[in-house]
């Protein structure tokens, strides 16, 4: 698991969102990771039961769907653009900041246009 880079946690995450796969999902994070909203630094989710629900109801949606339009790597993150679609509202376009400490999630910090 330490074994894995930013980019490799990123690739796997995005494989099990993109399958609705909650327990491979789940199995990427630490148990006390957070995920933020930028440029307000709201906390979103923290820990893993916070996360699990959050994503439970996302992963509900038969049509939800993300897409890597670029993707980049620096130190301890995978940067990702994307685009998702099937979420109430419309799609919408992420910049998602994964921090990877020990081949998990630790944090994500999402900039939403």
């Amino acid at each position: 698991m330490q074994d894995r880079t930013p980019r490799d946690v990123a690739k796997l995450q995005l494989k099990a969102y993109n399958a609705h796969d909650l327990e491979g999902y789940m199995e990427l994070f630490h148990g006390d990771a957070a995920i933020y909203d930028l440029p307000s630094g709201d906390l979103i989710a923290e820990g893993h039961d916070q996360i699990r629900a959050m994503y439970a109801e996302r992963f509900s949606n038969e049509e939800l769907y993300c897409a890597v339009t670029n993707q980049m790597e620096i130190g301890d993150y995978a940067i990702d653009r994307e685009v998702l679609t099937g979420l109430p509202g419309g799609q919408v376009q992420v910049l998602a900041m994964y921090e990877v400490i020990g081949g998990l999630i630790k944090r994500i910090f999402f900039v939403r246009a």
